[in-house]
């Protein structure tokens, strides 16, 4: 990579390009880029959109080029900011940027006609305890057409590989399975229709229907050992549980879009999903105080329909100097469904309980969002302006929910309410980018939000109505270019507010586990968070050479926090109408002060040219200290996390790419009141290889993984080899390939989880169902249209 003013231009040549490559993996390789499945940045900036040749080839979406442009047809990319709006180019006004890409191809694309298939077949390669799934399969495939005028994209895929896309590139590779069970069924089409006649101004419309089912299943062990207080001296709670979901889901969507000189951007889009659901329960619970044991067998059953509309439109209109912005979002849902809930209890100290109670529920909403700005710009050769915000939400909903005992035929109190409830919120505020200060850029805003919550309990003929009043804003200060070409220094404060939820201010209890009791309280206040940033960076030449720094810090007054109350004997709640039973705890919230946290992530970046090459430092410092209620006990969550991580990267052997990953990380947890604390230290190590081809039609990638985990607290040490293939031979001139994936070989994961909470260790056992191999068949096709002769009267490239 290289800089070149303000543009970064990547170059494959310094990189292996591998067969089977797109574009993405070129970016994977460059220093100070992030690519994940959904989303890449560059330099920090997430990509907003890609061009290839100049041209929106491949749409809106950015990483659609990325995933389908073969490797070996890029020439370079580029990454640079442009206006966001057309109208600021034509006016010679500078505004808004975003962060997009320039893909050069060797080919001068028109469009390009792409499809695959993929069939599995494999098995577990263990026998689970509690699930009969020994058999592991997946068949799919895509079709798209991609060109400037017209997208086409046809998808489908059935698997029970815990596998949520059949892009072959991630469909087919070395990375990690869920742990979790899941079966995917997934189906869909998008179209869209695009006119343009000068660049920039355009007129486009589209629709989709995409239908998706995934069912899921998890076993699960999780012990809790709780700190000791003034109740009692031992306290633990296991639970086995068996949990499955299973949705169905519908959803069609349509749009329309366009950019005229005339009448400026304007985009309207509207969504239909419907959504069928079936969730089972089954836990086993022991609950120990004090070496008294109460144990019990929880069983939820639920079942429920529901259905969503929403629609959105969006305009931006320059006059003169002045921008006039406006966006309105609508939805609409209702839903009703039924749950089942039967409890059996045992108690050694005060008997037996069992209840079956059966909950049909229903409920409707509607939310009203409208965004409206007026901008004056102050420049034409500078981004600078004043602006004026106003912000409108209406959010209402309706939930009406009927409980009755199967035993007694008695309605249940607990469970039984109709509510109506309303949050209304009006935000005016103001932005301000000063004009040129010689080395200083200075952003600025501020704004106040004045909040209403409702909430109406028609069973009682109760209300509740609470504002919330709030100061927002923002001062960004940075200093760069004129100071410095390779330096840049950005400080910024925010403060901002967190409004409780419904639930948390809602005095009602959940009891769906009757030892683990919940409600919110109405006397919560909104927290108020300031928070500090700031960023140094330095490039040390112009080919990706950098170290960067940023450091976060951020104090949080009226924070919401966890209050826990436990109760040694049935004790009756009367702001609840309710009696918890022996050895259960009650959780609520309430405001404290004390809360903050501060993070300091410093990575060096290194690309070694002569040896094409990349080296990575990263060290990351991470401290939060919690306050929370445990037993009407103020106390404190002190957690301090150190990463430490090396990555090296090479391509200087042909044919071959290799990585390697290490890190060390250590974590502390401690609470003041108990002086209790867990400390963990992990080592990892992570090696990646690709080589292709081999022997002319063979491949293999290779992923291994060792961890070494050691509990200083509980001397418990846990290690891991992780050994993951995928091989195979190319078939069919190449268009096709059989191969095999495997993944932990070496039976080593380990399935312990432990982690320290405000007034407890939780250790989490999960059964792990990424453990199979698979034999794979996978065939693609790829027809384009180019500028380039040669290639248009078909001959290879």
């Amino acid at each position: 990579m290289v800089y070149r003013g303000d543009t970064i231009r990547f170059n494959p040549q310094g990189i292996n390009i591998l067969e089977d490559d797109v574009a993405r993996n070129i970016l994977e390789q460059m220093p100070g880029v992030e690519v994940s499945e959904k989303s890449v940045k560059v330099a920090g900036k997430d990509v907003e959109k890609t061009y290839v040749d100049g041209k929106k080839i491949f749409g809106e979406n950015p990483m659609n080029a990325l995933n389908h442009l073969p490797a070996n047809d890029v020439v370079y990319i580029s990454a640079y900011d442009e206006d966001e709006h057309k109208e600021q180019t034509r006016k010679n006004r500078k505004g808004k940027k975003r962060r997009v890409l320039n893909i050069e191809t060797k080919s001068k694309l028109v469009n390009s006609k792409e499809g695959n298939l993929i069939a599995s077949i494999g098995g577990n390669m263990e026998k689970k305890q509690l699930a009969d799934h020994d058999v592991r399969y997946g068949i799919g495939g895509t079709f798209n057409f991609f060109s400037e005028k017209m997208l086409v994209a046809i998808n489908t895929m059935h698997n029970n590989l815990n596998r949520t896309t059949n892009q072959p590139q991630m469909f087919l590779s070395t990375k990690n399975p869920s742990q979790t069970y899941s079966e995917n069924s997934f189906g869909g089409i998008n179209l869209s229709r695009r006119w343009e006649k000068e660049t920039g101004f355009y007129k486009e419309i589209k629709g989709s229907y995409q239908f998706a089912r995934s069912a899921t299943e998890a076993n699960t062990r999780t012990e809790q050992e709780y700190f000791a207080t003034d109740a009692f001296w031992q306290k633990s709670y296991l639970n086995q549980y068996q949990n499955t979901n299973q949705y169905n889901k519908h959803t069609m969507s349509t749009g329309f879009s366009m950019n005229d000189k005339k009448w400026g951007n304007l985009i309207i889009d509207y969504t239909l999903s419907t959504n069928h659901s079936k969730q089972h329960t089954l836990q086993q619970i022991t609950n120990s105080i004090d070496e008294i044991q109460s144990t019990g067998i929880l069983q939820q059953n639920g079942n429920g329909k529901s259905q969503e509309m929403q629609g959105a439109v969006s305009w931006n209109k320059f006059f003169g100097d002045w921008n006039y912005s406006v966006n309105a979002n609508y939805s609409n849902s209702s839903s009703n469904g039924e749950e089942n809930r039967e409890n059996k209890t045992q108690n050694e100290a005060s008997g037996s309980l069992q209840e079956i109670i059966a909950i049909p529920t229903n409920g409707r909403g509607n939310k009203w969002e409208a965004k409206t700005g007026l901008k004056r710009m102050l420049s034409k050769d500078k981004y600078s302006f004043i602006e004026l915000i106003y912000n409108f939400v209406s959010d209402n909903r309706h939930i009406n929910q009927l409980a009755w005992n199967k035993i007694t035929g008695e309605t249940d109190p607990t469970n039984t309410y109709n509510y109506r409830n309303s949050l209304i919120e009006h935000t005016p505020e103001t932005a301000v980018i000063l004009p040129d200060l010689g080395i200083f850029n200075i952003d600025i805003s501020a704004g106040w939000k004045h909040s209403i919550i409702k909430d109406r309990k028609e069973t009682a003929q109760t209300k509740f109505e609470k504002s919330f009043n709030a100061l927002k804003g923002e001062v960004q200060i940075s200093l760069g270019g004129r100071l410095s070409e390779k330096a840049e220094h950005t400080i910024k404060y925010t403060i901002n507010s967190q409004l409780p939820n419904i639930a948390q201010l809602r005095s009602e209890v959940n009891n769906s586990n009757p030892y683990f009791i919940s409600s919110g309280n109405p006397n919560l206040k909104a927290s108020t968070i300031h928070k500090i940033w700031w960023k140094e960076q330095y490039r040390f030449n112009d080919y990706g050479h950098l170290i960067n720094s940023e450091l976060t810090l951020a104090f949080i007054k009226n924070s919401i926090s966890n209050r826990s109350t436990y109760f040694n004997k049935a004790t009756y709640l009367p702001d609840f109408n309710y009696t918890a039973i022996a050895n259960s705890t009650l959780s609520s919230y309430d405001n404290l002060n004390g809360a903050w946290n501060i993070d300091w992530d410093i990575s060096w970046m290194y690309p070694i040219v002569k040896i094409k090459s990349n080296l990575d430092v990263n060290i990351n410092n991470k401290y939060e200290h919690l306050p929370y209620y445990y037993d009407n006990i103020r106390d404190i969550t002190k957690i301090s996390t150190t990463r430490i991580g090396t990555r090296f990267a090479t391509n200087l052997i042909p044919r071959l790419r290799a990585s390697a990953y290490w890190s060390i990380h250590y974590r502390q947890a401690s609470n003041k009141v108990n002086d209790q604390s867990n400390r963990i230290l992990t080592n990892r190590l992570t090696v990646d290889m690709t080589c292709t081809p081999m022997l002319k039609y063979f491949f293999t990638k290779v992923s291994y993984t060792y961890q070494h985990q050691n509990n200083k607290t509980y001397h418990q040490i846990d290690k891991e080899n992780i050994l993951n293939i995928y091989a195979g031979a190319k078939v069919f001139n190449r268009q096709a390939e059989v191969s095999i994936t495997a993944f932990d070989l070496l039976n080593s994961y380990h399935n312990r989880i432990i982690q320290m909470k405000d007034n407890h260790t939780s250790y989490i056992d999960r059964e792990n169902f990424g453990r199979y191999f698979t034999i794979n068949f996978s065939w693609k096709f790829r027809k384009i249209k180019s500028n380039r002769m040669d290639i248009s009267r078909g001959v290879a490239w």
